[in-house]
């Protein structure tokens, strides 16, 4: 099924130096393209507030996603990769070109718990 979702995350970081507080507003969507395989991208907005010196605000890096699942059933197993297109801004510590690959398992149990695993590897810029 296509799903999309909105994000508001609010982050602080440091105790000493670096001290700094961002906050991040973005969109994310996937649709289903064959059998089993899904795409997605999600692209955001980002403001970073420095406690000392001036803040920047600007557009995220534009990630792009596919995820295919290998098994369907009680117990599904996906495996996908995610790469972010550097087209956000600089000042907000974006611009990069960064490549994962993950694989997920998810088991759903009798009682309706879902056990759920992720397993990546990211090179990031």
């Amino acid at each position: 099924m296509p799903y999309g979702e909105g994000l508001f995350r609010y982050s602080s970081f440091g105790k000493k130096r670096g001290d700094a507080s961002v906050i991040d507003v973005a969109v994310q969507s996937a649709f289903p393209v064959a059998p089993n395989l899904q795409v997605g991208g999600m692209l955001g907005f980002r403001s970073v507030s420095p406690d000392q010196g001036d803040g920047n605000s600007g557009i995220t890096d534009l990630t792009v996603s596919g995820r295919y699942q290998v098994l369907p059933g009680a117990t599904a197993i996906s495996v996908g990769s995610q790469l972010t297109l550097p087209i956000g801004s600089e000042d907000i510590g974006q611009s990069n070109f960064d490549f994962h690959f993950f694989g997920s398992l998810r088991h759903n149990l009798p009682s309706g718990l879902v056990i759920t695993g992720t397993f990546g590897l990211e090179f990031d810029e």
